[in-house]
């Protein structure tokens, strides 16, 4: 395509979506053609991909921190974890459970120590609110 660079405050692909669909029609509609095959069951994909990365290993916690940060960035609901193998066919998603008691505390956790970090070497700043 045309190799545009975008800027985004969240990381989302939006922007970059609307500018596909509207200046390069053609592809889009080309690429949306080759994806249409049919869809195999989970079951199917299941079993022909039974392989899945170990938990711990540092591909596992790679794809958890992206999804983590996916769903924050992107405000997606927490019930994307129903919809599996979305990534990657080896990456298992974690339980909603684990999402909400483990990795969603720990990157809570990283920001908030970031933004302290920040806010530490700040000569000084502002709280803006809309009531």
């Amino acid at each position: 395509m045309c190799q545009k660079e975008f800027k985004t405050k969240r990381g989302n692909t939006s922007t970059i979506w609307r500018h596909a669909k509207h200046n390069h029609k053609a592809e889009v509609k080309e690429a949306q053609s080759e994806g249409s095959t049919l869809q195999p069951t989970l079951f199917e994909d299941i079993r022909k991909n039974p392989d899945t990365y170990a938990k711990g290993s540092p591909m596992k916690e790679s794809l958890d921190k992206a999804l983590i940060t996916m769903i924050a960035m992107d405000l997606q609901p927490l019930s994307i974890v129903r919809y599996s193998r979305l990534i990657d066919k080896k990456y298992q998603l974690p339980s909603r459970a684990r999402l909400t008691n483990v990795l969603l505390p720990s990157c809570f956790e990283e920001v908030q120590q970031k933004f302290n970090e920040d806010l530490s070497h700040a000569a000084s700043f502002c709280i803006i609110t809309d009531l």
